[in-house]
């Protein structure tokens, strides 16, 4: 095998070794935020909108167990929040939209 095979052999398996441990450093598991805090804002913008508008939640006064349900039904429809976020969406709904 040639030297400049080997060279570019070398060089790929090494960026693709790079890439598999970038990705992996920047990964979590699921149900945890590193400590860092979850903006419950933001998962409503960014998660609930994807299936309706949010009229359906703006026009309501419900308390953090009715929350609770509607959040755990969302995530059985196929809604994505882990468990941190399941809590800190139920938080923010409950204290912004709550009786």
């Amino acid at each position: 095998m040639s030297l400049s095979k080997v060279m570019l052999i070398s060089t790929i398996v090494i960026l693709a070794g790079v890439i598999l441990l970038s990705g992996c450093a920047q990964s979590q598991p699921a149900g945890e935020t590193g400590g860092a805090a979850i903006d419950g804002e933001a998962l409503l913008q960014d998660r609930c909108t994807q299936c309706h508008t949010l009229d359906r939640v703006m026009n309501k006064s419900e308390s953090a167990d009715w929350w609770e349900q509607v959040v755990t039904n969302m995530v059985g429809k196929g809604a994505v929040l882990n468990a941190d976020e399941q809590t800190a969406l139920v938080e923010y709904l409950s204290a912004t939209y709550g009786p």
